[in-house]
């Protein structure tokens, strides 16, 4: 059987993150199996071609600006937790990455807390005409959905009470998933949130190496992965308006890609908001429409909004992909045959 590390550094593994739940249920055997999956798909080896654009991706994430400094600042990165941070906090070494950037935990390995994607990269996949349709949809979603609860810790605040809303599957308290009921209410937004996503996965695929592309297609596939429609590693978005968060980390099986979105202010150069790295030192200035990938598994948090702001709805949206949807969330679901093979597999 694999060991993995209870330690939380021990249990990041860069693009991969691939939390491992500690339980020994079935729903956490299939996430044991669906992360070996990866690991063997990671092992194997690359062809000419697979080398090449390996190579291409690498370069073009070692060619990005970073802070001058890998790693973290702190022994204890948990000393962070539950920390709040107002716009533009001085206590934190503020970036501003207009053309992309990037901080490793681990250069050498691959290991990231976080990728703001240039923007010359995202204006390709996406401008103020479908930002606006797509703030369009996430109020619609604001309206239909409830409010989910986040754990300890994790729960932001909204200057405007807006809900923290998820739009695909979730996990349920009890056992099992459930879908967005704006896909079953409001099929137009629905398909209008789809295209966004799979934009974002696009996106994030563009700077992941085809390594982690193939092991974690190769996961999805081996647990039938319930993800947005058409996406092969987003689960869901979770979306708020004028939120904030604590500093906290994530127990998710994969990076993450959060976006800004403000109606009409695509591409402003005004600064909403930071996405703030505490126990990495930094924060990250976040303007209208602005994409950066992260490292759920780092201490991360958004400040508060700016007073230049102060009269628009600013949406905040991430698209994860929580380990519980993984294992399907039901640990009275028998693994499958491939699914006991890969779970039993010493690597």
């Amino acid at each position: 059987m694999v060991k993995y590390s209870k330690s939380r550094e021990g249990r990041v593994f860069g693009f991969g993150v691939t939390h491992i739940p500690t339980k020994k249920s079935e729903s956490s055997k299939r996430t044991v199996a669906a992360a070996n999956a990866m690991k063997v798909e990671l092992g194997r080896p690359l062809s000419k071609n697979q080398k090449r654009r390996t190579h291409k991706k690498l370069k073009k994430l070692l060619s990005l600006p970073n802070p001058g400094w890998d790693g973290l600042i702190t022994v204890d990165p948990a000393e962070f937790s539950g920390a709040q941070y107002s716009f533009a906090p001085e206590e934190l070494l503020l970036v501003d990455a207009k053309d992309g950037f990037v901080h490793w935990l681990d250069r050498a390995n691959g290991v990231f807390s976080c990728i703001v994607v240039p923007r010359k990269l995202r204006n390709v996949a996406m401008n103020g005409n479908n930002t606006e349709v797509v703030t369009a949809a996430l109020e619609r979603l604001q309206k239909i959905e409830r409010s989910n609860k986040r754990g300890e810790g994790q729960t932001g605040e909204s200057t405007c009470n807006a809900k923290y809303a998820i739009f695909g599957t979730k996990a349920l308290q009890r056992k099992g998933l459930s879908r967005s009921k704006l896909q079953e209410k409001c099929p137009e937004e629905a398909k209008i949130l789809e295209a966004w996503a799979l934009r974002l996965e696009h996106l994030a695929a563009n700077l992941t190496p085809s390594t982690q592309l193939r092991a974690i297609k190769k996961a999805a596939e081996l647990v039938d992965l319930c993800t947005i429609e058409g996406c092969t590693f987003g689960g869901a978005l979770a979306s708020s308006v004028d939120y904030s968060a604590p500093a906290h980390v994530d127990d998710d099986f994969f990076l993450s890609a959060h976006q800004l979105n403000v109606s009409g202010r695509f591409g402003d150069e005004e600064i909403v908001q930071y996405f703030c790295f505490p126990s990495c030192g930094f924060a990250v200035a976040l303007r209208p429409g602005d994409v950066i990938l992260f490292n759920p598994q780092v201490h991360h948090c958004l400040s508060k909004k700016s007073p230049a702001y102060a009269e628009d709805r600013v949406h905040v949206t991430t698209m994860y992909l929580k380990t519980r949807l993984v294992g399907k969330n039901d640990t009275s679901a028998t693994l499958t045959e491939e699914e006991k093979e890969y779970f039993v597999m010493k690597l």
